[in-house]
């Protein structure tokens, strides 16, 4: 009789966290789902404030468990410089409530961000290398087969930069 009155509130701690593991679950599901337009190959067009820069394919996987999204860069070669290719990891930590993009290019950078989406559109703030709180890129669906890329911002040749992509869903 005893064990009884520690039985109950033991049986009621486990089912309220079981209950709050499958809000959490159902909250990243339906967070990943409203990016699930991203899965696929696009072809992309980005410039910078100064002109044309150029063109890229990037694909969308959806992976470990429909939990990310895995993204590849692939860039071309130029006259300038060589093929670049990125591989990236997006998705929702339920936990924190923010989603998550971290990843590395074949040059060397790396970086890793965190953000929020405020229906369509998923803005980001670096973490790594260092931390900022500015947003520094958004991606705005404008369509199912479109969406753009605003950002990053940085210094080049004494002046401040901003990038703009275009990316138009393949077939």
């Amino acid at each position: 009789m005893t064990r009884l009155p520690l039985i109950i509130p033991s049986i009621i701690a486990s089912l309220t966290f079981a209950g709050s593991q499958a809000v959490a679950a159902s909250s990243a599901t339906d967070e990943m789902s409203s990016a699930s337009f991203f899965v696929g190959t696009w072809n992309c067009t980005h410039s910078e404030d100064s002109g044309p820069a150029g063109s890229y394919t990037t694909t969308y996987t959806s992976v470990l468990g429909d939990r990310w999204l895995e993204q590849t860069y692939d860039f071309p070669a130029t006259t300038t410089d060589p093929a670049l290719r990125g591989d990236w990891f997006f998705g929702y930590d339920s936990r924190v409530k923010r989603w998550v993009r971290f990843g590395a290019m074949s040059d060397g950078l790396y970086f890793a961000m965190v953000g929020a989406r405020t229906g369509d559109t998923w803005s980001w703030s670096y973490v790594l290398p260092k931390q900022s709180d500015a947003v520094a890129t958004r991606y705005t669906k404008t369509s199912d087969s479109q969406y753009r890329v605003d950002g990053p911002s940085y210094p080049a040749s004494g002046k401040m930069i901003t990038e703009h992509h275009l990316c138009t869903k393949a077939g």
